[in-house]
């Protein structure tokens, strides 16, 4: 399990934006409803982060699996998140599993 808290500092000096991506297939943890919004208990869990620390805005976007996990070798970074240049990703959500493919 992970838990996440966010300590409040007296003074903030700058926000920092942190980006995960969400894949959309996954419902009820991961899904994007018919107008097209990203929804999802992932969702909620970060935008509920976001309101609650003054330091950190969360940023939810849509991204493919392949981008965030591989069950390459048991379970690795996905493509997005391995390549260290690219910086569009902080990190991704919602569905964890322990190790091979997601079932």
């Amino acid at each position: 399990y992970t838990l996440v808290a966010c300590l409040k500092v007296a003074t903030v000096t700058a926000v920092k934006t942190i980006t995960l991506g969400q894949d959309i297939d996954y419902p009820p943890y991961a899904f994007q409803t018919a107008d097209g919004e990203l929804a999802g208990f992932g969702k909620d869990f970060a935008d509920g982060m976001s309101a609650m620390c003054e330091d950190i805005d969360i940023k939810v976007v849509k991204e493919s699996w392949a981008n965030c996990w591989s069950s390459e070798g048991g379970g690795r970074l996905g493509a997005k998140l391995a390549n260290a240049s690219d910086t569009s990703l902080d990190g991704c959500m919602t569905y964890t599993h322990g190790q091979g493919v997601r079932d």
